[in-house]
């Protein structure tokens, strides 16, 4: 049934992270010797497209963490983000 309201635009996608490396290949770690972790280039053009079409400001969330700390927020623009 339809009231007449409009509605927030989303999509869910599924990113696949890779173990990021550096200029000249080798891989990345953080201070606690974790590997740092970015998506994968198809992730980041689906991701692109996601955002053409919903549009700033928008959510962005990741779906699960390790951590207890939430992960995510509001991108009001480009920068950072992709």
């Amino acid at each position: 049934m339809k009231i007449g309201l409009e509605v927030p635009k989303g999509v869910t996608l599924k990113g696949e992270l890779r173990h990021r490396k550096d200029a000249a290949g080798n891989f990345l770690y953080d201070d606690q010797n974790n590997p740092v972790m970015g998506l994968a280039p198809e992730s980041q053009t689906r991701a692109k497209e996601a955002l053409a079409l919903v549009g700033l400001p928008a959510v962005i969330r990741a779906r699960a963490s390790r951590s207890a700390a939430p992960r995510g927020g509001i991108a009001y623009n480009r920068r950072g983000i992709l």
